[in-house]
């Protein structure tokens, strides 16, 4: 029996009108696959569909259970209605052509002859694809033109989600949110005076109770320069696209603060995590010198002055882990990130190739495509981020800076008993793991 592989995609529901839909595809494909099968060797079909996917990567779907079928040898042959389907990359398709043919799957595509079989043949076939990753490509240097255009125009080019403190108007242009606005001032007077970020957190959380402020949220704030006015695109900086929610001189002088306290607690760990279990109050920073000069870093209560030992926990946290590995709840977030980033893909190819075949124009285009385009590299960026930080232990970490954002980013509130030295509790971002008394 001959297996053969059906392979359909579709990036936009425009492309019904223009004679390339799924059905269309499925039923061409399958009359041309079982044509002259009649009385001669049975033929199996599998069918493959990526319904809203863009064709410059192969991260699809349908895409990823082909490739495990071809090789798994499962395959002899795939239909697709054009090379363009399969992908849009040179380099991608290079790569399918070459697994296809090292598993003798003969690839069958209804308008374009594809084959590997003589140098004129892959010459062909190596052209057609050449000529489809360029046209991608040249959709990018369009967009990226265009929204440079944007930016040298005075108007802010990035889209996606407006930053903190901001909205955009019926013009899509950013306007300062009054409210939101006078929550980013406060967190840019309290660091020029020199308050500790997660007691600026706790102030911004009391502020806007809707929005989840930590110590890296409120550091993201004060470096960000589009709070001065300053907006930076494509290495250089434009004024006017972005209105100043703070002066230069508070923008300045919040810097400075965010670099004594960088080279100031770098040494400290777990600096705004620790709580202490009688007083129930944040334990502060501090430091001791042994007989040699050697520096020794505690956490003391503000309240009861008792201290506990930074070694203490570092050695803790390398001896049991801390939180490592993903949970089911980790797994269930990275999922739905991807789900989303599908989805926005899709949006953002039925975008190009609507602009593509006339369905609206240039302005029309810039304004779908700018926000989906930010928001698929934010979530990218958080994925990656979710990704990496599975992978990565506390005990593998050499440096204090690198264990200090390693818990920052895993760490709520750590409860200890200085008297007794012991950690009492600790309290996770994603799970609570509670301590014998």
């Amino acid at each position: 029996m001959k297996k053969i592989g059906i392979y359909c995609r579709v990036s936009t529901d425009r492309q019904a009108s223009l004679g390339v839909s799924l059905d269309m595809q499925r039923d061409m494909l399958t009359r041309e696959a079982t044509k002259g099968s009649k009385g001669t060797m049975s033929i199996s079909t599998v069918l493959y569909v990526d319904d809203g996917f863009s064709g410059k990567s192969l991260e699809r779907p349908a895409m990823q259970k082909m490739i495990s079928d071809i090789r798994k040898d499962v395959l002899d042959e795939v239909y697709v209605y054009d090379l363009s389907r399969l992908s849009r990359d040179m380099f991608d398709t290079e790569s399918l052509l070459g697994l296809m043919e090292r598993h003798n799957v003969s690839l069958k595509c209804l308008y374009e002859n594809v084959s590997m079989e003589t140098a004129t043949d892959r010459f062909r076939t190596r052209l057609t694809s050449l000529n489809n990753s360029y046209e991608r490509e040249r959709i990018s240097e369009r967009t990226r033109d265009s929204l440079r255009s944007i930016a040298e125009g005075g108007r802010y080019a990035s889209g996606g989600r407006p930053p903190y403190g901001y909205v955009r108007d019926g013009k899509k242009r950013l306007v300062i949110d009054d409210r939101t606005a006078s929550v980013v001032r406060e967190i840019f007077e309290l660091a020029c005076s020199g308050v500790p970020f997660h007691e600026i957190a706790s102030a911004a959380g009391t502020m806007d109770p809707g929005k989840r402020f930590d110590t890296r949220v409120v550091r993201d704030i004060i470096e960000n320069e589009r709070y001065a006015g300053r907006y930076l695109y494509a290495g250089r900086e434009y004024n006017g696209a972005i209105p100043a929610i703070v002066d230069d001189g508070t923008f300045t002088r919040a810097q400075e603060t965010v670099g004594r306290k960088s080279a100031k607690n770098a040494d400290y760990i777990f600096d705004g995590l620790v709580r202490c279990d009688l007083c129930d109050e944040d334990m502060v920073c501090a430091m001791a010198y042994n007989k040699f000069h050697r520096k020794y870093f505690y956490y003391k209560c503000p309240s009861c002055g008792q201290l506990f030992s930074q070694i203490a926990l570092d050695r803790h946290f390398i001896e049991h882990g801390m939180n490592e590995g993903k949970t089911a709840e980790d797994a269930k977030r990275e999922k739905a990130l991807r789900s989303t980033i599908s989805a926005l893909e899709g949006r953002i190819q039925r975008a190009r190739e609507g602009y593509i075949s006339g369905s609206f124009d240039e302005r029309e285009y810039l304004e779908l495509i700018m926000p989906l385009t930010e928001r698929s590299c934010e979530l990218r960026e958080k994925l990656r981020a979710m990704k990496s930080g599975g992978g990565q232990k506390y005990a593998g970490l050499e440096t204090n800076r690198q264990k200090k954002h390693y818990a920052e980013m895993r760490i709520r509130k750590i409860v200890v008993d200085p008297i007794a030295k012991e950690i009492r509790k600790i309290e996770y971002r994603t799970v609570r793991i509670e301590q014998k008394r």
